[in-house]
C-alpha cells in the first residue's frame, strides 16, 4: 500500500537536509549525524521510505546505500559488511520508531488550532457582547491577550508541520495557493461591500 505522506524525507530537497528539518537536530540520536549519515537512516529505517516494506536487512541497506552514496560508492562498503557506527545503529533505532500517523494527525490538529484561533481573533470586540448587549472588554481584552501569546510558537510548530509532506506535494501546494488566492478574492469583495 503506497503511502499518502512522508516524513523527513529527503527527497527533492534543495539544501540542507538538517536546514530542511530542523526538528532532527533536536533529537538526540540525530544531532552528532553527518548528512549522509542521516539520510542513511532515512532510507533504512524509516516507516514512509521507499525501502520500508524490504525484510532483508542486507537488501534493505544496500538499496539505501545506492541511494545515500552515488557520488563515492567506496563510503558504502563498511556499511555493506555490517560495520555500521553505533551512533548510526542508535539512529535507525529511533527513526524506526517515528509514527508517521501520528505526525499527520498532530499536524492536522495544529493547522485546526491556527485556525480556530484565527477564528476566534476575527470575531472582534463585537463577539464578547453579552446576553445583555454589553461588550465584555475584560473578556475580549484577556481572550485577545492568550491569542497573541499563542500565535508565535503554534506558528513554529506549523512551518516546520512535524516533517509531513503529502506524496503529491506540488499538486498539494497548487491547489492550496488557489485556495488561498480564492479566499483573499472573496475578502477582498466583501470589504467592498
Amino acid at each position: 500500500m503506497e503511502k499518502e505522506f512522508t516524513i523527513f524525507d529527503p527527497r527533492k530537497i534543495s539544501g540542507s537536509y538538517f536546514n530542511t528539518y530542523p526538528e532532527l537536530k533536536r533529537i538526540p540520536e540525530f544531532e552528532n549525524l553527518k548528512e549522509n549519515e542521516i539520510k542513511l537512516v532515512w532510507y533504512y529505517a524509516n516507516p514512509t521510505s521507499p525501502y520500508a516494506e524490504i525484510t532483508d536487512d542486507k537488501d534493505r541497506m544496500k538499496k539505501s546505500c545506492s541511494e545515500v552514496f552515488k557520488l563515492n560508492p567506496d563510503n558504502r562498503i563498511p556499511y555493506l559488511k555490517g560495520d555500521i557506527p553505533s551512533n548510526v545503529s542508535m539512529a535507525i533505532s529511533r527513526m524506526a520508531r517515528m509514527l508517521p500517523t501520528h505526525r499527520n494527525r498532530a499536524k492536522e490538529i495544529i493547522e485546526k488550532t491556527f485556525s480556530e484561533l484565527e477564528g476566534v481573533a476575527k470575531l472582534g470586540i463585537e463577539g464578547f457582547r453579552t446576553s445583555t448587549g454589553d461588550i465584555d472588554y475584560s473578556k475580549y481584552v484577556t481572550t485577545m491577550a492568550s491569542v497573541r501569546k499563542e500565535l508565535p510558537e503554534l506558528l513554529k510548530i506549523l512551518e516546520e508541520g512535524f516533517s509531513v509532506k503529502m506524496k503529491n506535494d506540488k499538486q498539494k501546494t497548487e491547489l492550496d495557493g488557489q485556495a488561498m488566492t480564492k479566499e483573499f478574492m472573496n475578502q477582498q469583495k466583501e470589504e467592498i461591500k
